[in-house]
């Protein structure tokens, strides 16, 4: 459902007075492009879409955590504009077995402070570990505090700190 809502949420630029604004001054509106995993594994196609993608977010769920769906060779693919959106937030468990790793590979996973990290902040590798490429990167929003004990809170906070990020 986070996919959908990600999905319905970015066709409005994030809300549908701003949708209906834009409009309103003859702005066109966004594409917005939904990969299967199963597309994930190819280099041609993933080359193509991500050179040509501005917002990337991650809302996957994936059926085998042990390896990464956009290794972070990819991410280099980005244009160094673009911004990653991090709903996942799964954590790097390489101690496990079998190990974890993070959907995008080499991006940091943040909390409420901090969740943004740009490509030149000290405190990116702070929770990835060494093991981990982190070469390539983009800005990035990243938030592990889920809604939990007081769900409609924490949705109403997560939202305030995203918002400037969706204004810029």
């Amino acid at each position: 459902m986070v996919g959908k809502h990600a999905v319905e949420a970015a066709t409005q630029y994030g809300s549908i007075r701003r949708s209906r604004d834009f409009g309103d001054r003859g702005l066109s509106g966004v594409e917005v492009t939904v990969i299967g995993r199963e597309l994930t594994g190819s280099e041609t196609y993933m080359r193509q879409k991500l050179t040509a993608t501005e917002v990337l977010i991650d809302v996957t769920q994936r059926s085998d955590p042990t390896r990464p769906l956009i290794p972070n060779e990819r991410i280099g693919h980005l244009p160094s504009h673009a911004v990653v959106c991090d709903l996942v937030v799964d954590p790097y468990v390489l101690q496990s077995d079998p190990p974890t790793e993070r959907s995008l590979e080499g991006i940091p996973r943040g909390d409420l402070d901090p969740f943004k990290f740009l490509p030149n902040d000290p405190a990116w590798t702070k929770t990835i570990p060494a093991s981990i490429p982190s070469k390539h990167r983009r800005a990035t929003a990243t938030c592990s505090s889920r809604p939990g004990v007081h769900p409609k809170e924490y949705t109403a906070r997560y939202g305030e700190l995203l918002l400037p990020c969706s204004t810029a």
